[in-house]
């Protein structure tokens, strides 16, 4: 027959030791299960020794976009730049250009002329000398032509709203078969009607006679056969301003021949703005040049 132990026995024998130790009380019932595998999909992949939850938790690395290079302007060379400016004190046009002053002493001429014409004629006529006042008025005639050509020549006024403008009118004016030297000198600042050449007008007429006389041909003549035209104009832009400088060739070809370059003569020069709102050139001397 089995022995039933009774209460007090069972007591006694419990191990009362665990109460004294700092681990933890051991657990009773049934051990806690492990937590199951995570569940991997078909087709994926495993990274070993990562986490599969922790690297869907973390954020993926931002890569800044990289600048694509900005081409830098490029620099305005010398050569594209106009000229600007000159620092050098503007001169003055104490005299602007008009029509009597252009036309005046041509105008006096011809009246003198036609005044002696009108009394030779007189005298011959009531002489009765017909054959005597026929001539006279043959050659009178001529004379008056001649006196008048400066005025046929010019009858277009000098617009010079622009410098270039005032350049052309100034070497157009040099390009005649009789040059018109007195628009040439009213075309001229205060400073320009001084130079180590000249001083007064009979100085630059004489100046310019000497100048065409050595650039025309051995057969030029009496008369010039030389076109003077004005080619790479560059400035600044010369609205608002009452001074600048400019740059330009002076090209000179004979009048038979065309077709040839000619002989060129960069230079620059200054040009200021009178009172009559017109540009006029600060140097009249013939500038010098190349072949």
């Amino acid at each position: 027959m089995v022995e039933i132990p009774s209460p007090d026995e069972e007591k006694e024998n419990v191990d009362v030791g665990w109460l004294m130790e700092d681990g933890p009380k051991p657990a009773s019932g049934k051990a806690a299960s492990p937590p199951p595998p995570p569940i991997v999909s078909e087709g994926s992949y495993e990274i070993e020794g990562v986490d599969p939850l922790e690297a869907q938790d973390e954020p993926a690395a931002i890569v800044p976009p990289i600048p694509s290079p900005v081409p830098r302007p490029r620099k305005p060379q010398a050569a594209d730049q106009p000229p600007t400016r000159s620092t050098v004190k503007p001169g003055t046009v104490d005299e602007v250009w008009t029509r009597w002053a252009e036309w005046g002493p041509d105008i006096i001429r011809l009246v003198a002329a036609a005044g002696v014409l009108l009394v030779l004629l007189y005298l011959a006529l009531t002489s009765f000398w017909f054959t005597t006042a026929f001539l006279i008025l043959v050659g009178g005639g001529v004379v008056l032509l001649l006196l008048g050509y400066p005025l046929f020549i010019t009858m277009e006024r000098p617009i010079r709203i622009t410098p270039e403008q005032a350049l052309n009118d100034y070497y157009g004016a040099l390009s005649h078969s009789v040059p018109h030297i007195r628009r040439m000198w009213l075309l001229l600042s205060s400073e320009g009607r001084s130079s180590r050449s000249f001083h007064s007008f009979n100085e630059f007429n004489t100046y310019w006679n000497e100048k065409l006389k050595s650039l025309k041909s051995a057969k030029g003549g009496r008369f010039n056969t030389l076109l003077f035209s004005v080619q790479d104009f560059k400035s600044e832009k010369s609205a608002g301003l009452t001074h600048l400088e400019a740059k330009f060739t002076l090209q000179v070809q004979e009048r038979d021949q065309m077709t040839s370059p000619g002989r060129t003569f960069p230079t620059t020069i200054r040009l200021v703005k009178g009172p009559d709102k017109m540009w006029y050139l600060e140097d009249g001397t013939m500038p010098e040049g190349r072949v």
